[in-house]
């Protein structure tokens, strides 16, 4: 399998390494803009699968040229530029994978609510040239996760609701010791702020309910 992977950073950079190591990934393309600590990345690695293509994510052509040849694009970029990596996916006629979701993703800039049967932006193209799209494979809740679920539950014969908690915490700081705790985002530190003020979207009684408000409604 060649794979064309999309950002060199905190989830990048991992990815990279696992790839490198899977015996069925015979090469790895890592585009990405150019520069010292990018080299650094892969030197650490140092894996002769990898090679780096340098392109600018917010060009669409540039992301499909380097998609060329390869079996999937996997995409550890910003939100922001995530739609230009879907794009080339369709045109380069690979598969697509990313780690993170919003509704942008789904419904476009002009966005306009979800529903139970609402289908992604490019669903139509990626159905039209048999290839797989899977979005959101990092996140709790995330394409495992949700899969998981329910597997378990079509075992059951009711089900009340489905929580998940997601904790981190610096565990080499003894407990009580802790007297400024940092903020530490396991991601890009912009997206994540977003994450925090921008409207939920919540799966209730068979429907999706949009809660405007940042942590305006408790844990159940």
């Amino acid at each position: 399998m060649k794979v064309l992977l999309l950002g060199l950073g905190a989830q990048g950079g991992p990815c990279a390494s696992i790839l490198a190591r899977d015996p069925e990934v015979e090469e790895v393309r890592v585009g990405c803009r150019e520069g010292p600590r990018i080299r650094e990345v892969l030197k650490k690695i140092d894996d002769a699968k990898l090679t780096l293509v340098t392109l600018d994510a917010s060009s669409v052509e540039e992301i499909t040229r380097a998609a060329r040849g390869v079996d999937v694009i996997i995409d550890m970029m910003s939100l922001s530029v995530s739609t230009n990596a879907m794009a080339a996916a369709i045109r380069a006629r690979v598969h697509y994978v990313n780690t993170s979701w919003d509704e942008v993703v789904m419904l476009g800039e002009a966005g306009g609510g979800l529903t139970v049967d609402t289908k992604y932006r490019f669903h139509g193209e990626f159905e039209r040239y048999g290839l797989t799209a899977l979005l959101g494979c990092g996140m709790t809740p995330g394409c495992a996760t949700n899969v998981l679920i329910r597997l378990y539950a079509d075992k059951l014969d009711t089900v009340d609701s489905v929580k998940i908690r997601l904790g981190k915490r610096d565990t080499s700081i003894p407990r009580g010791a802790e007297l400024l705790r940092p903020w530490r985002p396991s991601w890009s530190p912009r997206q994540a702020l977003l994450d925090f003020v921008s409207p939920s979207t919540k799966f209730e009684d068979g429907r999706y309910v949009l809660v405007k408000e940042p942590l305006a409604e408790r844990r159940g």
